[in-house]
């Protein structure tokens, strides 16, 4: 087997297992990051990854229920982006619409789109959008917000800041997230299209935000 070959198999093997849920050793973890950079400078998606159920651990569904308590009373309908394992549905209330969407179905209901496709599709109408765990894995992060500020009043998601250089190239890789903002970053591009920041809060390492979007006429 040639160098070329080993080192394909090798990475065929993580891609596997993280399939699985399965997280990669410290040795592997340049693999994978190496693997990840490359979808980025094509820009594709991880389909390897989020094509498993089996990815979705339970913190995250404790990210969710925080968010959720984010969600102002009034709000009616909600789309769900990168909705997963559905966490969020249980936690509204029986009168608000729920709009599930993910890169591959999760359910017979599941809205299907890809946030890194060529062309960004066209965003569900929903009150408010809600985006766990999602931002870092989105390759034209601008793009998506700009999107999200023309389509909805509200917005409610998470986002693990940059922390330095240092971590650019080599940890948030080999977590699999795509780009590299700090917090006040994220904040001024919703701002740059009109939205403000009406609550911020911390999970872990986790800012969760709360903007409402002024739309001109």
């Amino acid at each position: 087997m040639t160098d070329q070959r080993q080192s394909e198999a090798v990475e065929q093997e993580i891609l596997r297992r993280i399939a699985r849920g399965e997280k990669p050793s410290a040795e592997e973890r340049p693999v994978y990051a190496a693997y990840v950079e490359r979808n980025r400078l094509e820009g594709v998606s991880d389909w390897n990854r989020w094509a498993s159920d089996k990815v979705f651990p339970p913190q995250w569904d404790e990210r969710t229920a925080a968010m959720a308590t984010m969600i102002p009373d009034a709000v009616k309908s909600v789309a769900d982006f990168g909705c997963g394992t559905m966490a969020l549905r249980t936690l509204l209330a029986e009168h608000v619409t729920y709009v599930p969407i993910d890169i591959v179905a999760r359910g017979a209901d599941t809205v299907v789109m890809d946030l890194n496709a060529p062309v960004l599709p066209s965003l569900p109408q929903a009150g408010i959008a809600f985006l766990g765990g999602v931002m870092e894995y989105i390759i034209d992060l601008p793009r998506l917000i700009r999107a999200l500020c023309q389509g909805y009043s509200m917005v409610v998601c998470s986002y693990v800041g940059a922390a330095g250089k240092a971590e650019t190239t080599a940890k948030r890789r080999s977590d699999g997230w795509v780009n590299d903002f700090r917090i006040s970053e994220i904040i001024a591009m919703f701002e740059d299209h009109d939205a403000r920041a009406v609550a911020l809060k911390s999970f872990h390492a986790h800012s969760l935000m709360l903007f409402s979007i002024s739309h001109r006429r």
